[in-house]
């Protein structure tokens, strides 16, 4: 499902764009796995012309391709490429590459608490994504 910035007004189809190309770049949507446009938007909660229009524009781009079902020809199957997978991997490395730069004079127990910590706090990012939203006070 897709997540949203309330504070951030961005078009509906912007932000169903940037969350499948960031799906197919973390690896979330593995290259090669088949996926049908039909399936993409009841998943995204969109129509299927603007999936369709978004995926025409990711494939653009390199990082799916769209062929024609064999068994519906009104239908579309999608593929992650794996170029795309090859950018998150690189993106990753420079990643572990900075934090090894930000934190080499760090003892090994420093950097094992860190990790504990970090891991602490992504488990409770978690927990409030999952959590649901406190009701907004309304005032006339």
């Amino acid at each position: 499902m897709l997540n949203f910035d309330l504070q951030n007004h961005r078009p509906l189809r912007e932000i169903v764009y940037e969350q499948l190309k960031m799906q197919i770049l973390t690896g979330k949507i593995v290259p090669g796995t088949r996926m049908m446009e039909v399936e993409l938007a009841d998943e995204m909660g969109v129509d299927k012309a603007m999936i369709s229009r978004i995926l025409q524009k990711l494939e653009a781009k390199g990082y799916l391709v769209r062929t024609e079902d064999e068994n519906d020809a009104r239908s579309k199957n999608v593929r992650a490429l794996p170029p795309a997978l090859e950018i998150h991997s690189q993106g990753k490395g420079l990643s572990e590459q900075f934090f090894d730069q930000v934190t080499g004079d760090f003892s090994a127990g420093e950097r094992e608490l860190l990790d504990r910590l970090l891991g602490r706090m992504l488990e409770k990012g978690k927990e409030l994504a999952a959590a649901p939203a406190p009701e907004k006070e309304v005032r006339p």
